[in-house]
C-alpha cells in the first residue's frame, strides 16, 4: 500500500509542480525581457528628447550671437555697463 502511495505523489508532483514551475521560469524570463527592451526603447526617446532641447538652446544662442555680430546698436546695449535701473530705460 506504501508503493501506491509513492506512486501516486510522484504523479501529482510531475502533472502539477513540474509544469507549474517550467511555465514560471518561461513566463519570469519573457517578462524580464519584455521590461528590458522598453528600457531601452525609453531611455533611447529620453536621449532623443535631450538632443533635441539642447540643439534648441544651442540655436538660441547661436541666433542671439549672430544678432549682437551684426547689430552694432543692439551689441552697445548688450555690452553697456548700466549705473542704475532707470539708465536701461533712458
Amino acid at each position: 500500500m506504501f508503493h501506491w502511495l509513492v506512486k501516486l505523489l510522484l504523479a501529482f508532483l510531475l502533472t502539477t509542480i513540474l509544469p507549474v514551475l517550467l511555465v514560471g521560469g518561461y513566463l519570469t524570463i519573457e517578462m524580464r525581457t519584455m521590461a528590458f527592451k522598453s528600457a531601452l526603447e525609453q531611455a533611447s526617446i529620453n536621449v532623443d528628447r535631450v538632443k533635441k532641447r539642447t540643439e534648441e538652446v544651442i540655436g538660441v544662442s547661436q541666433d542671439i550671437a549672430y544678432r549682437l555680430s551684426n547689430d552694432a546698436r543692439l551689441k552697445r546695449l548688450a555690452t553697456r555697463q548700466y549705473v542704475s535701473t532707470y539708465d536701461v530705460y533712458s
